[in-house]
């Protein structure tokens, strides 16, 4: 019969330093490849922001706003804000359209109307232009390949494991919850 020896558990401070490193890790990471993708919008003057927007139109169809800042993660009024510069450039337009009463939830109706024969609500609805289609043609493909070549040292079941842990990071926001273990950690070794 074969002894199994079990690791020490490692203490608090471990757990934390190593959470710690990861975190830093994670964060270097996200800033090389963020830099490396930067370089490449640059070319086309897009910004971030901009690229991820009309990548998520190109990939959906045309949204409203509320639509784009739920697909993006961010709060409406820095969407808008992108989607205004986008429109400046020419790359989307707002189209205002009549909404079928099946496409809009029934709490975004006022009560007196919800249920009634009333003339469906209008809607802004952000979509793409020819120049913006164009535009996000052209530079999409290249981006895939920045990022894949970027992703090369990761065979396709580490991209897999890459991919669901940053989405499990995501959904349980352990990076705000990192971030504040980082601060209590510097506040106790100051304090020491």
């Amino acid at each position: 019969m074969a002894i199994v020896r079990s690791r020490p558990r490692p203490s608090r401070e471990q757990r934390r330093t190593r959470a710690w490193e990861t975190y830093l890790d994670l964060a270097d990471a996200v800033d090389w490849m963020r830099e490396r993708l930067r370089m490449a919008l640059d070319m086309f003057g897009l910004s971030m922001e901009e690229f991820r927007l009309l990548a998520l139109l190109a990939r959906k169809g045309p949204l409203t706003l509320r639509e784009a800042s739920e697909g993006r993660r961010r709060d409406r009024k820095n969407m808008y804000e992108t989607i205004r510069q986008a429109e400046e450039f020419g790359w989307v337009s707002w189209e205002v359209r009549r909404v079928g009463l099946d496409e809009v939830k029934k709490r975004h109706f006022p009560k007196d109307r919800r249920g009634g024969n009333s003339r469906p609500p209008q809607m802004g609805v952000v979509k793409l232009t020819k120049d913006g289609e164009l535009l996000i043609g052209t530079v999409l493909p290249r981006q895939q390949k920045v990022a894949e070549a970027m992703l090369r040292p990761l065979d396709g079941r580490e991209r897999v494991t890459l991919s669901q842990i940053c989405r499990k990071l995501r959904q349980e926001e352990i990076v705000g919850k990192l971030t504040v273990a980082a601060a209590l950690i510097r506040a106790e070794r100051e304090g020491e």
